[in-house]
């Protein structure tokens, strides 16, 4: 009996069965507290639940840009012109699109990368999907500082106008640049 269990080593203690994330080291050796499983599948379950939490922000998104009352886009704009426009505010029906994008994309992955988290483990998949979390919440940023930064040169424009009496962009080319500079600190 001594020799069966001297011939096979405890996963967890040898390096010889791969890397942190191999899927051979995700077995639990004696003396593991099971109690970290749930808070880590708690983690894992808050932040599926993202996607349910968005319904909080629709009404607000749908004034991005009115504030107090949404500021409706042109009717002739296409579905992808409106998506990325910066004068008017998004529909709550546009908005919808972006919530069952998100299942669709869920579905979709679980059914193309299932088969690849079997037989790379739990780490591996942990990992890359916590990368691919992060960086969709990095290209969400890069959409929301772009549309901002749209959107304020919009309102300078409009201001510069004001300012300055110009009623169209000709004019307003044609100013000095260090006149409206000076406006503008």
């Amino acid at each position: 009996m001594a020799s069966l269990a001297t011939a096979s080593p405890n996963p967890v203690d040898s390096a010889a069965h791969g890397s942190f994330l191999s899927k051979q080291r995700t077995i639990a050796g004696p003396g593991f507290s099971r109690w970290l499983v749930p808070p880590a599948a708690l983690c894992i379950h808050l932040c599926i639940g993202m996607a349910y939490g968005f319904s909080v922000f629709w009404l607000p998104l749908s004034k991005a840009v009115g504030i107090t009352q949404p500021i409706a886009c042109e009717a002739d704009m296409s579905f992808f012109a409106l998506l990325v426009a910066a004068h008017c505010d998004w529909k709550i029906s546009q908005l919808g699109w972006m919530y069952t994008l998100f299942f669709v994309f869920l579905g979709c992955s679980a059914a193309i990368w299932g088969g690849w988290l079997e037989r790379a483990g739990p780490r591996k998949a942990g990992v890359v999907s916590a990368c691919c979390w992060c960086g969709g919440l990095l290209i969400s940023a890069r959409g929301v500082y772009l549309h901002h930064t749209q959107q304020r040169q919009t309102f300078q424009k409009q201001d510069h106008r004001i300012v300055f009496g110009c009623s169209g962009s000709e004019e307003l080319e044609q100013l000095d640049p260090e006149t409206t500079k000076s406006a503008y600190g």
